[in-house]
């Protein structure tokens, strides 16, 4: 019982991390604040901030196909795995 709750909590947190990083994804994309540093950032240096930059669009992608991934992962597994439960039933012998 204990190992079936411990999945499930697994399973409920792998989708609430999902959710979370869309969130996170969704905050950074639409963020003004962000938006402002990035400017100054930018007006600083312009190396600095184009690393900045890059980092902070490598985080944002890294979100989002993380964010996407990994329910549509997590579902596809879940249904296998019912498909299998439910089809692997014995075969018996008609004699």
């Amino acid at each position: 019982m204990s190992n079936s709750r411990n999945k499930k909590l697994k399973i409920v947190g792998l989708y609430v991390l999902s959710i979370a990083m869309l969130l996170g994804y969704w905050y950074m994309d639409n963020s003004t604040e962000l938006n402002e540093f990035l400017k100054k950032a930018d007006r600083v240096r312009t190396d600095w901030g184009f690393g900045v930059y890059a980092v902070v669009g490598l985080v944002q992608y890294v979100l989002l196909i993380a964010g996407i991934s990994l329910p549509l992962i997590l579902t596809t597994l879940l249904i296998v795995k019912n498909k299998k439960r439910h089809t692997t039933k014995p075969i018996r012998n008609a004699g």
